[in-house]
């Protein structure tokens, strides 16, 4: 950002010394170069008059390919104006931006085309662009060359950008498991082409060939099956046709993806990015090992405390204390920690109070999750759909001094504790989340159990799953594999999850 006043100097500058274009831009109201340092012009000087001729009245920038554009031409010499400046405004909107054009009236295509990204964003639609030429013109007078600024009659120009058409409705999977609208890609809700990265997960695939490509919700008909004649025309698959990678260039025709099954998957994750046309497939295991990073934590990044808690191979949940203010954001295991870009999982618009909604790979430091309201909510998470719900906690709220783990090691008697997530609330209401890093148990006939304070009164067993994960809703021991773990559980829900290390 140049501010207003170095910026007319900076400017005025390149005009005198006839630097080459350049384009700058500013959201400040745009004010008229100061007056430069000179004698005073004389009369004859101040009659100098500049008209402009525009010449070219519309651009398509998918179709046009060179390097500068002629947008005018001058009644004055290159003796008598060596550089002009190009202000150029949009339509709804105060910003601006200058460019600088050569005598002839050229400016660089990549100058023009920044100027509409900067006041349009990046859609495909015809533009219209207000110019404004200036410049400083030099006149030879009886008492030498004076420089006087002249200023030309604004025109206009329609542009449109080169960019591909993106459905701001969502893409779906077509491929071997269904050719219905099932599995979604979704880029979070916000502007399609400010955030063009599409995300969704796919079912893993028993036959041997696992084909799929991804379209968009206006290649489908109206009953939610798929299209075929839009195959052509609109579907999103590999450059490569059978494309067996993980990652690459897209392109849109019939072209599929061959996708190998790996069992180490029930899952996998597809992303396009519908601007650049690229891709990205990864594997999703059994068990979705997520973290929750935010106020529930204090914001600490670094130590896994706070897990999200599985309820199937796509579905995650946490039920806690929030703040209905900018509470958390979600992080695979394989990024934790990672303040990147496309990193976290959290919403399009940042502090959204929604009860349900979307979500999204952040694409900026924002898009946090937050509660409806402050206190105790369960947060789910379906990562099929990429969609979350809120829902308040009106169960009971009973604190506990301490939670122990117990059975492991065959030990029933003594607990290995675990420690309460810290939250950094402004009520001081505890989390009910409880952690252990690297717990080792080497052995484990009977399996294991949570209880509170060391005591009998009050324990948690297996649930309907067993182990790594599960809802407690039994008296029966949670069935235990010998190993090293990292281990979290959730007091008000009964829900736990082993993390093996």
């Amino acid at each position: 950002m140049i501010t207003k006043s170095i910026k007319h100097l900076f400017v005025a500058g390149l005009l005198c010394c006839g630097a080459a274009a350049a384009l700058t831009s500013c959201t400040e109201d745009y004010t008229d170069w100061a007056t430069p340092q000179a004698s005073a012009a004389s009369e004859a000087a101040q009659k100098l008059e500049m008209t402009v001729q525009p010449t070219i009245s519309a651009i398509d920038f998918a179709t046009y390919t060179a390097e500068t554009v002629q947008l005018f031409t001058s009644n004055l010499t290159k003796e008598q104006a060596q550089t002009y400046a190009v202000t150029v405004t949009g339509e709804g909107t105060d910003d601006f931006l200058v460019m600088l054009a050569d005598p002839e009236g050229n400016v660089p295509t990549s100058d023009l085309i920044s100027a509409v990204k900067k006041l349009y964003g990046q859609a495909p639609v015809e533009r219209t662009l207000n110019l404004k030429v200036s410049t400083y013109a030099t006149n030879a007078t009886d008492d030498g060359d004076v420089k006087v600024r002249r200023e030309a009659q604004p025109f206009t120009l329609k542009a449109k950008l080169d960019a591909p058409y993106i459905d701001p409705n969502g893409y779906y999977y077509v491929g071997a498991a269904t050719t219905n609208k099932q599995y979604k890609l979704s880029n979070g809700g916000g502007d399609v082409y400010a955030d063009p990265v599409f995300t969704g997960v796919i079912p893993a695939y028993d036959g041997d060939w696992h084909w799929f490509k991804i379209a968009p919700d206006c290649a489908f008909n109206a009953d939610g099956s798929f299209n075929w004649d839009n195959e052509e025309k609109y579907c999103v698959g590999p450059s490569v046709k059978d494309d067996d990678a993980t990652s690459g260039a897209t392109a849109i025709g019939k072209n599929s993806w061959h996708l190998i099954q790996s069992a180490d998957y029930v899952a996998y994750r597809v992303t396009i990015n519908a601007l650049e046309m690229t891709f990205k497939i990864e594997g999703i295991s059994a068990v979705p090992e997520y973290y929750a990073v935010g106020t529930v934590t204090s914001w600490n990044a670094g130590e896994k405390v706070c897990a999200m808690f599985p309820t199937s191979s796509n579905s995650i949940t946490l039920t806690s204390y929030f703040t209905g203010a900018w509470d958390m954001r979600m992080w695979p295991a394989e990024n934790f920690g990672n303040w990147d870009l496309g990193k976290a999982i959290g919403t399009a618009v940042n502090g959204d109070t929604a009860a349900s909604g979307s979500l999204c790979w952040n694409t900026d430091n924002d898009g946090n999750l937050a509660s409806p309201a402050a206190g105790y909510y369960t947060l789910d998470c379906d990562l099929g759909t990429m969609t979350y719900k809120w829902t308040k906690y009106e169960g009971t709220t009973t604190t506990y001094d301490k939670i122990g783990l117990v059975g492991g090691n065959d030990d029933w008697d003594n607990d290995i504790f675990l420690t309460q997530v810290q939250s950094n609330n402004s009520d001081g209401q505890p989390t009910h989340v409880w952690y252990a890093i690297g717990v080792k148990i080497e052995s484990c006939t009977w399996g294991v159990k949570f209880r509170a304070n060391g005591s009998w009164d009050t324990s948690w067993g297996k649930g309907d799953k067993g182990f790594p994960y599960a809802q407690s809703n039994t008296g029966d021991n949670i069935p235990f594999e010998p190993g090293t773990y990292n281990v979290y559980f959730n007091d008000l829900t009964g829900h736990y999850f082993f993390v093996a290390q």
